[in-house]
């Protein structure tokens, strides 16, 4: 059987923990850290278990003064196991196959985060990352609603897996300025809204966008709606305070890019028609 250290099955190494207010642990005979372990162990400032595999729910959650983890061989990593760890700046798991919901919540000083082998991440699993500005996930594939909600200092973000785009991903993420979904043929409510930033969007097998999905993004001049068919659009707020909602807004139009066999059934579709001046034949420049 794995060895395990949780808050239960090894309760003197965490009273330890607590009663003595060690800040730094390494262990290399552990192989799982169990749910609610170092929870609130606000003293701890770094972390080492060169064997674990697994994370569990909340493991160091509140932990306000870890620095720096090292699990060079978690493959699952629980959730909120790292919610709320506010000094924590960086953190990289190299094999890292699966990040539940909410296990990076409101790190306000993370700045870096790289997950090479992940194919899932939970819903909120970043929000609130205030200082959060690079991603590395390119082998995702499947990723829960609000991930990077409140992300303020976000920039960039390449999904090159992803087919959905959850309720509220990107939500509220105002510096981001460029976007790669290749791979994206859905798009849910609420998605972008309030990026003010972003100023393009390319997606090239899109087959439907929600309601609010970019409402507020005020910057947003240009959208490549490159797929085969007609994209399906829930309504026209999905759009709401964008250069496409008003003919005159903010003193210029914005355009909506889409193959040219389809500009006039784009220009005649449901809840497309009132966008009928913005719409036009995708050259390939």
């Amino acid at each position: 059987m794995a060895n395990t250290i949780d808050e239960r099955g090894d309760a003197a190494v965490f009273k330890d923990l607590v009663e003595r207010t060690i800040s730094s642990l390494t262990d290399d005979g552990i192989e799982t850290v169990g749910s609610f372990t170092f929870r609130g162990c606000t003293s701890l400032t770094s972390v080492s278990f060169p064997m674990v595999t697994a994370i569990g729910s909340s493991a160091f959650q509140s932990c306000t003064s870890l620095t720096s983890v090292s699990f060079p061989m978690v493959t699952a990593i629980g959730s909120s196991a790292f919610k709320s760890c506010t000094s924590l700046t960086s953190v990289s798991f190299p094999v890292a196959t699966t990040i539940r919901g909410a296990a990076f919540q409101a790190c306000t000083s993370l700045t870096s985060v790289s997950f090479p082998m992940a194919t899932s991440i939970g819903a909120n699993a970043f929000r609130s990352c205030t200082a959060l500005v690079s991603v590395s996930i390119p082998a995702v594939t499947s990723l829960g609603g609000c991930t990077f909600l409140d992300c303020g200092a976000l920039t960039s973000v390449s999904l090159s897996l992803i087919t959905t785009l959850e309720t509220s991903t990107f939500m509220n993420c105002t510096k981001l300025t460029s976007v790669s979904l290749p791979m994206v043929s859905l798009i849910k409510t609420s998605a972008f809204q309030g990026c003010v930033k972003l100023p393009q969007i390319s997606l090239p097998v899109i087959r439907a966008i929600n309601n609010y999905a970019f409402s507020g993004c005020t910057a947003l001049s240009k959208m490549f709606l490159l797929g085969s068919s007609v994209v399906g659009f829930e309504g026209d707020q999905a759009l709401k305070n964008t250069p496409m909602s008003k003919s005159s807004y903010l003193g210029y139009f914005g355009s909506i890019y889409v193959p040219s066999s389809l500009v006039s059934s784009y220009k005649t579709a449901t809840n497309w028609s009132v966008f009928s001046a913005r719409i036009t034949a995708y050259t390939g420049d």
